[in-house]
């Protein structure tokens, strides 16, 4: 071979080659300005959440990204110190970063990241030791060059006890992948868990052919109530707890979970939920099994302002960290008494409804659209919902100062229609509870008595019978109850 097409072939291998170095090098660079990125955006949505030791090891093939992340630290620079417990909950995460270009990855070559997980030992060690056991590829994340990424987690089975009186907890190996935009404005992820046995010498719970699917989409960069939707599906729960006085059973079955929620303009958002399933439950030694079935659940809210909501969120959660801590701190000096409780608990619903309040100015609605279910083959429904119009929240308000004005904004309807002999199967089981069940001479008085107490109730327009069934609406508005369209008297 000639020397000058040697030449030519060398100096092309080292354009090549600078040309990865230099692709390599932006890479480098834009992936840890991304990880970067969301560490930002997790500090300033979650309040409750340091970051600490943080460290980026950039190299031009590979870099690590370290932090440790500590749940109740109130200063990231002395996290020993910054716990009112002492000694804060702190999970190292190391991320292994191999930059690109990387060929054959469909799009995603710019970089893939292993991660790996480490719990710190106050958790139980069978637990702790699993996921400090991770393999580099069971949690990994490939990026492309634009803001999309794809992920895979793969958790191999496992069982093992949680502590010294049998307790244990397995599963078979599980999956979920994720894809979407790196700046959590979209995403889709996918879970599936085939099977969850939970096992403690009073009971056992099993969960099987569990599945979730979600889709976020437009979240303006907030972390809570992102729109988009979601499923989840779950084959079977069976709840046993046969020991004691008062054993107890429970089958759930076909539960399925579906929930939509819209943002609009104005950063309102709007959230529509719906279960169905069916149930059997069972308590007591001699008691029968009560099967629920076609049980129908679902609810909405209204005019929930997003940035508010956001707020609220996080505030409620950073007071729920410091009462939790509080009570920790109290236990281990020995100052853990029923008023010590009392008044943390009273501390954190005080700063909670001070967070409540503004959201009340944007008129929001509740309501349980439909509660249906079907048992002894009568089928039973009700609907209920609240919500406020023109409240103005105060500055300096609390709870109580704000509560006649919010009794004059707030607006409650309730609609029932259950079966009569619902009611009487009801009064039937209360009188076996006290010992009084009647034997077949008994039960033409004993309905009597429930035609007697119906009767009231329907001449005084609480209650309208239409045939086997009760029907009752109410209102209250501006502190007015109306019942079936009479004032409550």
């Amino acid at each position: 071979m000639k020397k000058q097409t040697l030449t030519g072939i060398a100096v092309a291998v080292a354009v090549l080659a600078g040309g990865y170095v230099a692709a390599t090098a932006y890479t480098s660079y834009k992936v840890a300005a991304q990880i970067e990125a969301q560490v930002a955006r997790v500090k300033e949505q979650l309040s409750f959440v340091q970051f600490i030791d943080t460290k980026m090891d950039r190299g031009l093939f590979s870099s690590t990204f370290s932090t440790g992340v500590c749940i109740g630290c109130a200063n990231a620079d002395s996290p020993k110190d910054g716990s009112p417990a002492g000694q804060p909950f702190i999970i190292q995460v190391k991320e292994q970063i191999y930059n690109g270009p990387l060929p054959g990855l469909a799009g995603f070559g710019a970089a893939v990241i292993d991660s790996q997980i480490t719990l710190p030992d106050s958790v139980p060690a069978p637990l702790r030791n699993y996921v400090n056991g991770l393999k580099p590829g069971d949690m990994r994340g490939y990026l492309s060059y634009g803001n999309s990424y794809r992920a895979v987690m793969r958790l191999p089975a496992a069982e093992f006890e949680l502590d010294d009186q049998g307790g244990k907890l397995g599963w078979p190996e599980w999956r979920m992948t994720a894809a979407g935009q790196f700046s959590g404005e979209s995403g889709v992820v996918d879970l599936t868990l085939p099977e969850l046995n939970f096992h403690v010498d009073k009971g056992s719970l099993k969960i099987a052919g569990l599945s979730m699917h979600s889709e976020v989409h437009g979240s303006g960069g907030g972390l809570w109530m992102q729109p988009g939707a979601g499923t989840v599906k779950i084959g079977s729960i069976d709840l046993q707890a046969p020991d004691g006085d008062e054993p107890f059973s429970m089958q759930i079955s076909h539960l399925n979970y579906e929930e939509k929620i819209t943002r609009d303009s104005n950063d309102l958002l709007g959230i529509e939920a719906a279960i169905t399933g069916d149930a059997s439950v069972q308590a007591g030694k001699d008691a029968k099994p009560h099967r629920l079935e076609n049980v129908e659940f679902q609810v909405s809210y209204k005019n929930i302002h997003a940035p508010t909501f956001q707020k609220y969120i996080q505030g409620s959660i950073a007071a729920s960290v410091a009462e939790f801590a509080e009570l920790i701190d109290a236990a281990r000096n020995g100052n853990e008494t029923p008023a010590t409780a009392r008044s943390a608990q009273a501390r954190r619903a005080q700063q909670e409804m001070a967070l409540l309040l503004p959201l009340l100015q944007y008129d929001p609605a509740f309501s349980v659209d439909k509660l249906a279910l079907t048992y002894e083959g009568h089928r039973g429904e009700l609907s209920f919902s609240m919500g406020t119009h023109g409240f103005a929240p105060q500055e300096g308000d609390t709870a109580l100062m704000a509560m006649p004005r919010l009794i004059q904004a707030l607006t409650l309807r309730s609609n029932v229609k259950l079966p009569v002999a619902w009611v009487e199967q009801a009064i039937a089981l209360e009188r076996k509870e006290q010992g009084q069940q009647a034997d077949a001479q008994d039960q033409p008085a004993a309905k009597s008595m429930i035609q007697s107490a119906l009767d009231m109730l329907i001449a005084k327009g609480y209650v309208i019978r239409d045939g086997d069934m009760l029907t009752s609406s109410a209102v209250s508005e501006r502190g007015v109850v109306n019942v079936n369209g009479k004032p409550l008297q």
